[in-house]
């Protein structure tokens, strides 16, 4: 019999199967020196993995001897240390709880104790597998590392919305100009398809096919607050997600919906105002509540729909099982599909504004152009330059929903009144209409999913990636550019920067303690609404 010579602990527990020569020194062991099938033999009850291998090294023969848990026990508490020097946390804690366990085995007789540690060895390996660690069981969240840099958060994310929204069926079939639209493109008139493929591409190389997995978000929920808790609070940021973030780019969304979740569990006047919001004189009453720093322009309307969602109006009702006047598909279509998607919804897609314009664009449809649009000063320079004086009277100056300056533009009384061509508008998304009409959603979002199965990509990475790659076409903001887990470290660390502290901080706050990510929240229910700017987005 060859002399025992004990291995260190990591070729032993990193490499289980390379520590075992099957056949030594030219002869195999025989089954019964395995002590673990003797033990079975005798009658006790010894787990499967122990006796599966026909035979047994020396090491585990020597891992009945009296301290031989405490030797090996010692050794993971060195790699314990190694691994913490080294900022992995996580694996600290496994190696931490393994020398424990080794530990521990020395309690129980030799054939238990040898059992135990061999218990150990054998499913530590699969937590290190691939130097990850399930790191939402440990509580070891890690908020410093970049965006997109594990790959387990990447690309489509785990469906965790639970159902799927069946969009509007409308009975008169879908409007003419979305049928155009999709017509145009399907035939690849003027390139139209060629260009909007091109543009998918563009946005995949920006990251946009990873835009909506927040499954490490999800990940950081369950990490600081447990599993069960921790599932619903994510969920429930990401509604409020949704709701928040019609007219709003991402940063100002997060914002947005970070100050509503704190104002939900931290004001029950806000709350019960909330739920009892009826009209959108109610809600922007509601909005008043905000913290300085939260405000928007369209507070109002998101305020209307935290109410709709907070009343449970935001569950799915199937259609042909209600009336029509009670039929919600036609509710908030966009905020449901924007959070659906960063659930990992495979099919529901946000039709916001970027997309609505970028689809009216390739249309060439005169029908998709509106009034009372938003005139920049170098368009206006633009159509004063060409038309004199016979386009005065289609633009007016007027102010906002919260008081502030604006300059609009009836740009379709003009087209349909011959003063302006559809040419003057080919490069000017705020022309076109900011949303699809309800006969208008499900088209596009089958189309999209349509697209999808070409290029092998869900409906919701298809809108993020022409919404990306077409960003300078349909007047995507820099700021919203990045993947959602981005933008959100971005917020995190302004919201960092401004008192003083470190990302992990915020977050951690964000978190467990319903945080702020922005400026603190200001005394009083009278926070202003800030102005923002009306070509906002998602």
């Amino acid at each position: 019999m060859p002399v025992y010579n004990q291995q260190s602990l990591g070729d032993a527990l990193l490499y289980p199967d390379r520590s075992v020569n099957r056949t030594t020194t030219g002869s195999n062991y025989n089954s019964n020196y395995n002590p673990f099938v003797v033990a079975r033999k005798l009658g006790l009850n010894v787990p499967n993995f122990a006796v599966d291998a026909p035979n047994v090294t020396m090491k585990d023969l020597a891992g009945l001897l009296l301290g031989a848990g405490m030797v090996e026990s010692q050794q993971m508490g060195n790699q314990m240390a190694q691994e913490r020097k080294l900022g992995n946390y996580g694996n600290a804690a496994l190696y931490g709880l393994g020398a424990a366990g080794m530990a521990g085995s020395e309690l129980f007789p030799s054939i238990f104790g040898s059992t135990i540690r061999k218990t150990i060895k054998s499913g530590l390996p699969e937590l290190l597998k691939k130097g990850t660690v399930d790191q939402k069981s440990l509580g070891a969240n890690d908020y410093d590392v970049l965006a997109g840099s594990k790959p387990e958060y990447l690309g489509v994310a785990p469906d965790r919305s639970g159902y799927t929204y069946l969009r509007h069926s409308p009975a008169k079939g879908t409007s003419e100009r979305t049928q155009l639209a999709i017509k145009n493109l399907r035939a690849d008139k003027d390139n139209l398809k060629s260009q909007m493929i091109a543009d998918i591409k563009q946005g995949e190389k920006l990251g946009g096919s990873d835009w909506y997995n927040t499954e490490e978000l999800r990940d950081w929920f369950i990490g600081e607050l447990g599993q069960k808790k921790g599932d619903a609070e994510y969920k429930e940021f990401i509604e409020l997600i949704g709701v928040t973030s019609p007219a709003s780019k991402v940063e100002q969304n997060i914002k947005a919906a970070s100050a509503i979740r704190n104002l939900l569990a931290n004001n029950s006047d806000y709350l019960a105002g909330t739920l009892a919001s009826k009209t959108l004189k109610d809600a922007r009453k509601m909005a008043k509540y905000r913290p300085e720093g939260y405000g928007h322009y369209a507070a109002g309307a998101q305020e209307m729909a935290v109410a709709r969602q907070q009343r449970g109006e935001f569950m799915p009702t199937p259609q042909g099982k209600v009336r029509a006047v009670d039929d919600t598909s036609t509710v908030n279509p966009k905020p449901k599909g924007f959070k659906q998607s960063l659930l990992g919804n495979p099919t529901n897609i946000a039709a916001d504004l970027h997309f609505t314009r970028y689809m009216a664009m390739a249309s060439g449809s005169p029908e998709w152009i509106t009034n009372s649009s938003n005139l920049s000063q170098k368009f206006e320079k633009q159509l004063r330059s060409k038309y004199g004086n016979k386009i005065e009277k289609y633009i007016k100056q007027t102010t906002d929903t919260v008081g502030n300056p604006v300059v609009r533009f009836d740009a379709k009384r003009a087209l349909d009144d011959k003063v302006t061509k559809m040419s003057d508008y080919k490069n000017e998304p705020a022309m076109y209409a900011e949303m699809p009409k309800n006969n208008e959603y499900k088209a596009f979002e089958k189309y999209m999913n349509e697209i999808g199965q070409e290029l092998g990509m869900t409906g919701p990475q298809v809108q993020a990636n022409l919404w990306m790659g077409g960003a300078a076409k349909t007047g995507v903001d820099e700021s919203s550019l990045g993947t959602f887990m981005q933008i959100l470290r971005n917020r995190a660390d302004k919201r960092a920067k401004e008192i003083g502290t470190t990302r992990s901080a915020v977050l951690q706050d964000f978190i467990k303690n319903k945080g702020l990510l922005a400026v603190p929240i200001a005394a009083g229910a009278s926070g202003l609404l800030v102005n923002a700017d009306r070509n906002e987005e998602m």
